[in-house]
């Protein structure tokens, strides 16, 4: 009988090794379903998702485009209302690469938190295997 219980208890032991295993890589699915869905709300439209470089590179080009614009407009027409609208528009193309930017630092850290978390679940399934 002794037998016959160590037989059973190791069949136990290695059913609730299967269990576990199953439950991780359940859980690894599940996380990797939530980090897609998440990620998906980082993107910018026609850009997807933009580091801060990118970021950075577009609020120079804005800032560039707005004084060229500020500039042709006093020069060739001197009006006000011109320069109040490059003003504006400047003042918008940096907001949006400011956006931008602190986006992309959103999501590296919600993307280090994924990869975190994965890396635990990991290292559990192969403390089990």
């Amino acid at each position: 009988m002794n037998n016959s219980s160590a037989r059973e208890s190791g069949n136990l032991r290695v059913m609730q090794q299967h269990l576990d295993l199953d439950e991780l890589q359940s859980q690894l699915a599940r996380l990797d379903l939530e980090w897609e869905k998440e990620s998906k709300g980082y993107e910018f439209p026609y850009i997807g998702i933009p580091g801060p470089g990118v970021a950075i590179l577009a609020g120079a080009i804005s800032m560039v485009l707005t004084i060229v614009f500020i500039v042709a407009t006093i020069v060739w027409s001197g009006s006000f209302p011109g320069l109040l609208c490059g003003l504006l528009f400047g003042g918008l193309g940096v907001a949006i690469c400011a956006l931008m930017y602190y986006n992309a630092g959103q999501y590296e850290k919600a993307r280090q938190d994924y990869e975190r978390r994965r890396a635990e679940i990991q290292g559990k399934e192969e403390f089990l295997m």
